[in-house]
């Protein structure tokens, strides 16, 4: 019995202090769950609080919080300690960051005083020079004014002269020139409306002086004194009438104006032959018409027909001043796309004006397109306009078969030679003109250099000479020099087209903004040169219709113009410091142009000829990408040297700006000490070199 309450004893003792454990278990288990409310709840503690002061344990919960203190201040000092060095060198970053904020602070503020100094006298000279315009543009419409009035004043001075002197019938002329051709010119100005409001007046005068001095002319002298005085100043009156006015060339109504007042003095002296009982008689007028002409319906006509001959040559200019401005505005209203016919009716009307054949147009279904546009029929209607003008002035001069068609030949050359020529040249060398404009311009000069031939057969049916096709046999006869003009207007096209290119490739260009520092490439092409290779795809497929060698030649300078730019962008000055990845973000626009050259956009080219323009560039980069100096060095001046074309003068600049990107802390590759020396080592190599070759040269 003892035995058996020993045993049971000892049970309960041992399920005493297992419970005891087991509540002091629970208790800390219950304190760490507190603990953890407490650090990860910001700002919300107040239940926690009230569940730990509820119970009898927040001693221990004390003791067990300041333990959980300790280890965390242990943590923190820990921590401390690691980043420590890191702090302080953060710190004296800092400091130097703040130190040149200063420096940068008081050179904003200098740059802006000295902004603010150059602003106020640009103002001042700004100013200065408003007031200087204005006082100019007011001297220049005063000299308009007056270069307007002179000619008026002179006239007028001139008409005060003759009536003083009694010189009554050049101051009618006189009269009629300042009423007609100098006062419409000054109808702005007061004094130009007192005088146009006195010319009758003056007429008047002119009228009563003139009947008053033959009246007291009659009274003194006898009939046959009138009659030779009156004979003779006819004839100084009909010097003055067959004497060509300055102006008269300028228009055909000038012409018109000379003729009839010509007609119209021997119309009157045959009137009065007629009625003016032996005023006038038969042997006075031959006498006068001999002086002025020459005889045709009994009269000689040898001097007026040179006369006409000489006109004739004034009338072809006046003609081809005529078509310089029809020319021009046939240039100007041309959109210079190929004609589009979209009915029979459409491709008839062209055929109609100029007969052009192609079999393989006919056959073709509506909507056919021309190669050529507007310009090419018009032109050729203009043209054929101006050799019927010409032919239409000499149908009455009695000239023969052959002198005209030489005349019309003449004047068609140089209308073609001249006029033509220069304002096509011209409208070429307009800056607003495009490059597809430019390549529609050039294929419209092939279909008027053939269109020759067609001019030449005009010619010979207007004139009524042998078939076109006998010319050349005959002797001295001149051909026309359409081939051999639209054949150096085309070439002077095919130039505007090599400048026009390059400008926009430039144009492209220009929008490249490389970050010449960036850490990483980009992975693929910048976005300028995917829009450069469309605009060269799409511009070469409009050269189809072009000559080869041409397209060729197009083909080849921009290339040649594309690599130049991009290694000069790669040695600009202005850039200082470059990163790797530049380079390489460079090398992946390079690949892009290379295989576009590769590609054969022009065909008809040697393989590889066009990446021959990109060589020079290429070895560059792939001696920086390959970092492959010890080849370079080793082969440098032989002829099967890996990277023959790398100047080291272009490499001393590159490695340059490589160094400078470095100093600024701005490389991920760089960074080591063993690429720093490589780079050092390398200069200064590149530099020995570039001073062996300078001694050499």
């Amino acid at each position: 019995m003892t035995d058996i309450s020993n045993d049971r004893r000892g049970t309960i003792d041992i399920n005493i202090k297992t419970t005891e454990l087991t509540e002091e278990d629970s208790v800390d288990q219950k304190h760490e769950l507190f603990l953890h409310e407490i650090e990860a709840i910001e700002e919300y503690w107040g239940p926690t609080f009230r569940t730990i002061y509820d119970g009898d344990e927040h001693g221990k919960f004390m003791d067990k919080l300041d333990a959980r203190i300790k280890n965390h201040d242990k943590d923190i000092e820990r921590m401390c300690n690691h980043h420590y060095q890191g702090f302080i060198d953060s710190i004296r970053e800092l400091l130097q960051v703040r130190s040149q904020a200063n420096k940068l602070r008081a050179e904003v503020v200098r740059i802006d005083k000295d902004i603010q100094s150059s602003a106020g006298k640009l103002l001042a000279k700004s100013e200065d020079l408003v007031k200087a315009r204005k006082v100019q543009v007011n001297i220049a419409s005063a000299i308009d004014s007056l270069s307007l009035c002179l000619p008026v004043l002179t006239t007028y001075s001139k008409l005060q002269t003759q009536m003083q002197q009694k010189r009554y019938y050049p101051a009618l002329k006189t009269l009629e020139q300042l009423e007609h051709a100098y006062l419409p010119r000054v109808a702005c100005y007061r004094f130009a409306q007192q005088m146009r409001d006195n010319i009758p007046r003056v007429r008047e005068d002119i009228k009563m002086a003139s009947m008053s001095d033959i009246k007291d002319f009659l009274e003194a002298i006898r009939r046959d004194h009138f009659e030779s005085y009156y004979r003779q100043q006819r004839k100084e009156q009909a010097r003055l009438a067959l004497q060509s006015p300055t102006n008269m060339h300028e228009s055909l109504e000038g012409y018109r104006d000379y003729l009839h007042g010509v007609v119209g003095f021997f119309v009157i002296e045959d009137h009065i032959l007629n009625t003016g009982n032996g005023l006038v008689n038969r042997a006075y007028l031959d006498e006068v018409w001999d002086m002025a002409c020459g005889k045709n319906y009994g009269y000689t006509v040898s001097a007026l027909h040179d006369l006409l001959l000489e006109i004739k040559d004034h009338y072809n200019e006046v003609l081809m001043q005529k078509w310089v401005q029809v020319f021009r505005e046939t240039f100007d209203e041309d959109t210079y796309h190929p004609i589009r016919a979209d009915t029979l009716e459409d491709y008839q009307r062209i055929i109609e004006v100029f007969p052009y054949e192609d079999a393989q147009l006919e056959q073709s279904p509506f909507p056919k397109y021309f190669p050529f546009s507007l310009m090419v029929p018009k032109v050729y209607r203009q043209v054929k306009d101006y050799i019927a003008a010409c032919l239409d002035f000499s149908e009455d001069l009695n000239l023969s078969q052959t002198e005209k068609e030489d005349m019309v030949r003449k004047s068609t050359n140089l209308l073609l030679t001249r006029t033509l020529s220069g304002c096509l040249a011209s409208h070429i060398k307009k800056p607003g003109l495009g490059l597809l404009q430019l390549i529609q311009i050039t294929n419209n000069t092939f279909h008027l250099e053939h269109a020759n031939v067609l001019l030449e057969n005009y010619v010979a049916r207007l004139t009524g000479s042998e078939d076109s096709r006998t010319l050349g046999s005959k002797g001295g006869m001149g051909q026309l020099q359409g081939k051999v003009i639209f054949k150096d207007i085309r070439g002077e096209a095919e130039e505007q087209i090599y400048t026009a290119l390059r400008l926009k490739l430039d144009e492209i260009l220009d929008l490249a903004a490389y970050d010449w520092m960036m850490a990483e490439p980009c992975g693929q092409s910048s976005s300028y040169i995917t829009d450069l290779i469309s605009f060269l795809k799409t511009t070469f497929d409009a050269f189809t219709n072009l000559q080869l060698r041409v397209a060729q030649t197009a083909c080849m300078s921009a290339c040649q113009h594309i690599a130049r730019s991009l290694l000069d962008m790669l040695l600009n000055e202005n850039v200082k410091q470059m990163s790797l990845a530049a380079l390489e973000q460079l090398n992946l626009d390079v690949i892009q142009c290379e295989q576009f050259a590769a590609s054969e956009p022009v065909e008809g080219f040697e393989e590889g000829a066009l990446l021959m323009y990109f060589s020079d560039l290429r070895q560059l980069l792939d001696l920086f990408m390959s970092e492959d100096w010890s080849t370079y060095f080793h082969d440098y001046g032989k002829e099967k040297s890996k990277y023959l074309r790398v100047h080291p003068h272009q490499a001393i600049i590159i490695v340059e700006k490589l160094r400078e990107g470095e100093k600024k802390g701005m490389f991920s590759i760089l960074k080591r000490n063993d690429k720093k020396k490589l780079l050092e080592t390398v200069l200064k190599q590149l530099k020995q070199l570039s001073q062996q070759q300078q001694n050499v040269s």
